[in-house]
């Protein structure tokens, strides 16, 4: 962003309390008078109107950046759903255009097997979208088939939700009718599961980061 190291230095010298929260909740700590870092590291306060966030997470926020400390400790440990198939999944789009890559590592019984992309070298948005998507999903849907075939468990892990989610309910809808393209139904139902699994938010619910305003 190259408005940001202007930015950052200007609200770094004021110690604006957007340093640490976000668009959503600096409004509110500001409307409740918590301006700055300081303010709110000392904040004792009930819940402020129109902040949605747990004033004590932005408060322990305020503390680690005053203390120039980067995450702070939700819980003992990550706990993350854990299976006897898991795929990792990484997804690369470029802008608003198309996913160009569904990458997969495969595990089974704790063994790596290894990665295995779904790929498109055409410029998106493409056409040829529609046949690594429906490559990659059909790697998925067996994976997870053979799974519960064999009695095992199976779990699909993600970085971030918003990220994969938009682009398989959208290339779900804009591929509908193109051979191997799931019905939206379907992805739906799968991101719905406890079988996909958003390590954004298990990392989420075990750490705070003061840098995750910026």
């Amino acid at each position: 962003m190259p408005w940001w190291p202007q930015c950052a230095q200007t609200l770094t010298e004021a110690r604006d309390v957007s340093l640490v929260a976000d668009g959503r909740s600096a409004p509110g700590l500001r409307e409740a008078g918590i301006g700055t870092v300081d303010q709110l590291a000392e904040y004792a306060g009930p819940q402020p109107e129109d902040v949605p966030v747990p004033i004590a997470d932005l408060r322990a926020m305020a503390r680690a950046w005053r203390d120039g400390q980067v995450l702070v400790r939700r819980q003992p440990e990550v706990k993350v759903r854990r299976a006897d198939v898991e795929v990792d999944v990484d997804m690369e789009s470029y802008q608003e255009y198309g996913a160009y890559l569904w990458g997969t590592w495969l595990r089974r019984d704790g063994v790596d097997l290894g990665y295995r992309p779904f790929v498109t070298w055409d410029p998106v948005p493409t056409r040829d979208e529609a046949r690594s998507f429906a490559e990659f999903w059909a790697f998925l849907m067996d994976r997870r088939a053979e799974a519960h075939a064999t009695g095992r468990t199976f779990a699909a892990y993600c970085y971030s939700q918003n990220a994969e989610n938009k682009w398989l309910l959208a290339s779900a809808d804009r591929f509908a009718g193109e051979p191997g393209v799931p019905a939206r139904r379907a992805v739906e139902e799968f991101i719905a599961s406890p079988e996909w699994v958003d390590m954004f938010d298990a990392v989420g619910d075990a750490f705070l980061s003061s840098t995750a305003a910026a």
